[in-house]
């Protein structure tokens, strides 16, 4: 559990600074959870050059709550929580401040925006929070008052979330939680899953990644493994400690996801993951002008249209796409057909051509560039997959059209892929499955 946090305060002399201002969000890795904000009457008079740059003056404080009205409601939502800041230094010792003034001893481990943006958004021209956000295209409003610069906070911890694919913030946040005592039973680390649809990670005594899988209601995946008595499950059960899970909005990318971390930290319960196709789907002219679709291994050219997991899906999807558009198995590599001899009273190469051209079309990749755009993790939210000429770049999440548009910013906040042909193989099933979804351009 995270507690972003913006503090405003006085300014003027080191630590003997008060608060005007402040906005925590309650946020469990998925949605918020609590909120609260407020503005403090700091009791002591505010830096004019504060005033100039919040808006904040002394007459707004005057009947504000002092810190003290405040203070079990902020220790309450930030119980058990990791306080997440813009430049932790500032905020926590401000509050420390506070706390220190009524003889309470505050405590909290941090995480810091500002240190994980530095390493997850490498070469920014500026690390500040207005500049960071308007250059990953997050809206901010109210800049330097407190909700407005903690709702900045929380979007900009999403994105570095999403970004960080070797999970080291899950993995400092586990080791800096306080275990109070191990879970009397299995039901106890259930009750903590929520039902989206992501991925879910389990973790033993040591905080080790020992497991990932994904489903599309992740709290009833989770509790398969604990009610299903196989082999693996009974493994999972004796060394879990810890679940973790990630809401992705969709099936698309909590596929893209489970891959790229399976075959980057090969958790040991997981099996090892090679290519995860071996067939692909080639289109060759043959000397009657008809062009012929072929099932064949994998080549490692780039010369396919679609890849496989196998011969026999390859198979099966042409011997589907063909009926439902009146294309004679013929024209296949089918095993039941003989490709030297013609049908009689077939539709024209012209006219077959075209059906199979605008068939590729509908569900390869091949020579594409845009995005795909699916359901995001909240309703105001798209989840999107850029593709650029037939490459699956990476994934992000939007909630504005520049964002979506706007190759710069796309750049910046989509999370790359070290496994691409993978995910165009997972993105073209996605779409084989999936009608109406479709590769939109960019502006």
């Amino acid at each position: 559990m995270y507690a972003i946090l913006d503090i405003e305060g006085t300014g003027g002399k080191y630590n003997e600074e008060g608060i005007t201002e402040i906005a925590i969000y309650q946020f469990d890795g998925h949605e918020v959870t609590d909120k609260f904000s407020s503005l403090v009457n700091p009791e002591r008079r505010i830096d004019p050059y504060v005033t100039k740059l919040t808006g904040i003056n002394n007459k707004m404080l005057a009947k504000a709550p002092k810190f003290y009205e405040l203070a079990k409601r902020i220790i309450e939502i930030t119980e058990d929580c990791v306080i997440v800041a813009h430049n932790t230094d500032f905020d926590l010792r401000i509050l420390q401040l506070e706390f220190d003034r009524l003889g309470y001893e505050y405590n909290r481990t941090t995480l810091c925006t500002v240190e994980l943006s530095q390493k997850l958004l490498p070469d920014q021209e500026s690390y500040s929070l207005g500049k960071l956000v308007r250059s990953l295209g997050i809206p901010i409003t109210d800049r330097h008052r407190a909700t407005g610069d903690a709702t900045a906070t929380l979007r900009l911890f999403q994105l570095l979330l999403n970004k960080d694919t070797d999970q080291s913030i899950i993995q400092e946040t586990l080791k800096k939680k306080v275990r109070k005592r191990l879970p009397k039973n299995l039901k106890e680390l259930l009750d903590t899953v929520p039902s989206v649809t992501g991925t879910y990670s389990f973790y033993d005594m040591e905080q080790e990644l020992i497991f990932l899988g994904k489903g599309k209601n992740v709290k009833s995946q989770v509790n398969r493994h604990f009610t299903k008595p196989t082999r693996l499950n009974k493994l999972l059960v004796k060394n879990v400690v810890d679940i973790t899970t990630e809401n992705t909005g969709n099936n698309l990318i909590a596929a893209i996801k489970e891959n790229e971390t399976i075959k980057k930290l090969q958790p040991k319960f997981n099996k090892k993951r090679r290519k995860i196709f071996s067939h692909e789907l080639v289109l060759d002219e043959g000397d009657d002008g008809y062009i012929y679709c072929k099932i064949q291994k994998h080549t490692g050219r780039s010369s396919y249209f679609l890849t496989f997991s196998n011969r026999q899906s390859g198979m099966n999807f042409l011997e589907r796409i063909f009926s439902r558009d009146n294309l004679d198995l013929h024209f296949s590599n089918h095993d039941d057909y003989n490709n030297s001899h013609a049908p009689k009273n077939y539709m024209s190469a012209d006219k077959h051509n075209e059906l199979v051209m605008n068939l590729m079309s509908e569900v390869s990749l091949k020579n594409k560039t845009g995005i795909i755009k699916t359901r995001g993790r909240e309703p105001a939210e798209r989840a999107i997959l850029w593709v650029d000429k037939g490459h699956v770049k990476g994934y992000g999440y939007s909630t504005l059209k520049i964002q979506s548009t706007d190759p710069n910013i796309l750049e910046k906040i989509v999370t790359d892929l070290n496994h691409p042909q993978d995910a165009r193989h997972i993105s073209e099933q996605f779409l084989r499955t999936h009608r109406g979804y479709k590769v939109e351009e960019l502006n």
